[in-house]
């Protein structure tokens, strides 16, 4: 007898159930409109990061950044991911001296990574916590780009983008965009196929995450370093 003629064939996998889209979620039958606002959030004489490409959706927006070393380290490190020093093995795991970056609504809403590891964010109830959601990146030695999906639209008013690299000898930066203006192009984005509702999502979450601290603002020039975090499923401010 074979050895193998009498191992049990392994159970049949069971099919997933399908859940609704969080509101939250990045529309699939949506083209979003484009919103003029390319800037570069922060410059030295040893990196650079650029932010543009705003396209918006009906119930958030997505925007493009690049981030440019002018010159590879002399240890041979690459830049890899700059937001998860993790990325780089030649290159000292501290996250406060990687790339972060925070956004601030005018009403006081705010939001910053920490560091790549995802966690959970507040639960798909609270429509009110802004997302910064990573949709991947990549680049090269030198370089590195990536989309970022943020939910909700902001009011009108200025939308604050910090910015912190201490590895690129800068504590903080920041730029300002016009939320009325994202607004706007989100209500000039155009649903496809309005009798279709968005399929639903078999697989889990469809993106992945950097690591996030969410919180409201308790005064103005708070950085994203002091953005209090919250608890899995818990609104900012609770």
């Amino acid at each position: 007898m074979s050895f193998f003629q009498d191992v049990p064939e392994p159970p049949t996998p069971q099919e997933p159930e399908p859940r609704p889209r969080p509101s939250w979620e990045q529309p699939v039958y949506v083209l979003p409109a484009s919103v003029p606002g390319d800037v570069v959030l922060l410059r030295s004489d040893r990196a650079a990061v650029w932010i543009g490409g705003l396209r918006a959706y009906p119930n958030g927006f997505v925007f493009h950044l690049r981030a440019v070393l002018r010159r590879a380290p002399a240890n041979g490190a690459w830049l890899g991911n700059p937001l998860d020093g993790r990325s780089n093995p030649l290159r000292p795991h501290e996250p406060q001296s990687n790339l972060r970056l925070g956004l601030r609504y005018a009403d006081g809403r705010r939001v910053a990574t920490q560091g790549g590891m995802p966690v959970p964010w507040p639960g798909d109830d609270d429509t009110e916590a802004i997302r910064l959601i990573s949709q991947g990146g990549g680049g090269s030695g030198l370089t590195w780009e990536a989309s970022f999906w943020t939910y909700p639209l902001p009011p009108d008013g200025p939308v604050t983008v910090f910015a912190s690299w201490l590895d690129a000898g800068v504590r903080e930066a920041s730029v300002e965009l016009d939320g009325a203006a994202i607004r706007a192009a989100g209500g000039r984005a155009v649903r496809l196929w309005p009798q279709d509702e968005d399929p639903e999502d078999e697989d889990g979450y469809s993106y992945a995450t950097t690591r996030l601290t969410v919180g409201d603002a308790e005064a103005d020039g708070d950085d994203p370093e002091t953005v209090p975090e919250t608890a899995p499923g818990t609104a900012p401010g609770a």
